[in-house]
């Protein structure tokens, strides 16, 4: 009987479902934090008070959110390192070739 799936297709199809997954975070996330409006005027030491408690729950969110993209961040930035050096070490030991800096992944310009 014929194999019906040769390894080029069998590779791409895995390489197709591997960079969907990756393109899980193609649009950035947004805080979805809302800073409260600032009053005219505050009519009693409470008002103001309750218009500052609001000031640092909006505060907070926007850190939690920064806290979260950063940390994000780090993983994917590892993932990406982690790739870099196995094509390396693919590259050293099965292929036997030395590879120069120019053939590393680069990281994006900033």
């Amino acid at each position: 009987m014929p194999r019906l799936i040769g390894t080029t297709p069998l590779l791409l199809i895995t390489a197709l479902l591997a960079s969907a997954s990756a393109q899980a975070h193609f649009f950035p996330e947004t805080a979805n934090c809302k800073g409260p409006a600032m009053p005219l005027e505050f009519v009693t030491e409470l008002d103001r008070k309750q218009f500052d408690a609001k000031v640092a729950e909006y505060r907070g969110c926007l850190e939690t959110f920064v806290s979260r993209q950063n940390e994000a961040m780090s993983k994917h930035k590892q993932a990406a390192d982690n790739a870099a050096e196995a094509w390396k070490r693919y590259a050293e030991t099965v292929l036997k070739v030395k590879l120069k800096s120019s053939d590393e992944p680069t990281p994006p310009a900033q």
